[in-house]
Formats: C-alpha cells, sequence, structure tokens
C-alpha cells in the first residue's frame, strides 16, 4: 500500500469512526460493530524505567544464577530487556490488569472491497487510531511489535 492510501484509508477510519460516535447513543460503535472488527486486550511495552527488578511469576527461561545476579541489582541486557518486556506484558494481558487497554482491528471498506484494516488503541476514554495495514496480519505484527496482545 502507498503513503497516499494509506493516508486515504486512515481518513476513512477515523472518520467512520467519528461519525458513528456522533450519530449513535454507544461510543465508538464503528469499531466493535463493523463486520470482520477483532477486539483485543493489549499492554504496550514499558519503558525502561518501569523494570523495579520483580520477576516472580513471569514466564523467563533465564538461568537461576542470572535471576540471582538480577535480584541483586544486576542491569539487564537489551536482549533480556526485550524478554522481561515481552513477559511481563504477556502476564498483564492474562490477570487483566490495569495497565491492559483495548484494541480493535477494522476492516475499512471501498466499494464493498476490503481496503485495509485499522488499528485503533484505547488507552483511555477516546481510541486513538494506530495505523493503517493491508492484511490483519500486518496490522497484529504491528501491534506485536509495540506491546503483548490477547483476542477478547
Amino acid at each position: 500500500m502507498d503513503d497516499v492510501q494509506r493516508r486515504r484509508l486512515e481518513r476513512i477510519a477515523w472518520n467512520h469512526a467519528a461519525a458513528a460516535t456522533r450519530d449513535d447513543e454507544e461510543r465508538w460503535p464503528f469499531l466493535f460493530q463493523t463486520e470482520g472488527a477483532v477486539g483485543y486486550l493489549f499492554c504496550p511495552f514499558p519503558e525502561v524505567e518501569a523494570f523495579d527488578g520483580d520477576l516472580e511469576g513471569l514466564n523467563l527461561a533465564w538461568k537461576p544464577e542470572r535471576v540471582a545476579q538480577i535480584d541483586d541489582g544486576g542491569d539487564l541486557t537489551s536482549v533480556e530487556f526485550a524478554e522481561w518486556q515481552r513477559a511481563y506484558c504477556d502476564q498483564q494481558v492474562v490477570a487483566g490488569a490495569d495497565s491492559v487497554w483495548p484494541v480493535w482491528i477494522v476492516p475499512i471498506r471501498l466499494e464493498g472491497q476490503t481496503a485495509g484494516y485499522a488499528t485503533f488503541l484505547s488507552q483511555h476514554d477516546d481510541p486513538t487510531l494506530g495505523g493503517v495495514y493491508e492484511t490483519v496480519e500486518q496490522a497484529e505484527a504491528a501491534l506485536s511489535g509495540q506491546g503483548a496482545f490477547k483476542r477478547s
């Protein structure tokens, strides 16, 4: 998808979402009532400052010696930090923690044909448009690069 088409679909996606909200008592129905829309629970990857050293309950394949070093204040490598981010967010999504928010992947149709898939992220009351992608798989891959998610 070229940039012009992507921007066009982003504008259409946002206009559909906003128009549906204005005309409906329920907020943002376009996100979850559009045929083919899929909802997820999403945990965005935390920043480095969020690491508090607590590894309990996380699914990490680290050796006990390394865990002990970290427990004693050792710094994580960049690879370990990425593994911690994924394990932390996976745990948060499964637990339905407060740090988890809803996201949707919604098909954008033009002239009866699916032209792309928009992601909408809802950290606060109103969702934001995350982007537009050619396939659901590309949209899921984009979300996966930003955090952990599971279908709701």
